[in-house]
């Protein structure tokens, strides 16, 4: 099993082995199983040509945990991913603590969601347990992230959450195309701190 690292990272857990891909790697893998991305300081990512499912999705992040200073994220890309019956589907989150950092450049494009229950999500406000964090908000800024023609099916009435620091609102966030169903009607959407 890999060790914990903070660069940006993709886990393939695999029954036979864990693969660490780090730093501009082009991706192209089948899984079955689970897919992580998460960590701070790299840019030049592309993940192409992945079925995630089921397990946890891919998130950037958590950011802004254990440093009040985190190594920026930049120029990620994930596209032509399937989900399949996984937790969360592209997401971004960030510790609730005034910890400085960004991510920038982030593109999510051609995906599918089976039944995923929180298909697309930013969350700057992410504190497990109200612990260390309750009243404060994030210091990460989000910027020039797309969101680009995602279809399928949420296992949640909510498929798109975009909960934004009070104090530091996401930038030019991007949505297009987003077509998802709840159980063959259409899905609400979440939108606190953010502007397009």
């Amino acid at each position: 099993m890999p060790q914990p690292f903070t660069s940006l990272a993709l886990l393939l857990h695999h029954p036979r082995a864990d693969v660490e891909l780090r730093h501009h790697h082009r991706v192209e893998h089948e899984n079955r199983r689970r897919l992580h991305l998460h960590g701070a300081g790299s840019t030049d990512v592309w993940i192409e040509k992945i079925y995630c499912g089921p397990g946890h999705g891919i998130s950037i992040g958590s950011l802004g945990g254990t440093t009040k200073e985190e190594a920026g994220v930049q120029n990620i890309t994930v596209r032509s991913v399937v989900f399949s019956g996984t937790q969360n589907g592209v997401r971004i989150k960030t510790w609730g603590r005034p910890t400085n950092g960004f991510v920038k450049g982030v593109n999510f494009e051609n995906i599918v969601m089976r039944d995923v229950q929180n298909p697309v999500v930013i969350d700057q406000n992410y504190c497990p347990g109200n612990k260390n964090c309750p009243g404060q908000s994030s210091g990460i800024n989000i910027s020039e992230v797309k969101f680009k023609n995602i279809r399928g099916s949420s296992a949640t009435e909510v498929a798109v959450k975009l909960d934004c620091s009070p104090s530091n609102p996401c930038m030019g966030i991007g949505l297009k195309d987003i077509n998802l169903s709840y159980q063959n009607m259409q899905t609400l959407s979440y939108c606190m701190g953010s502007l397009m």
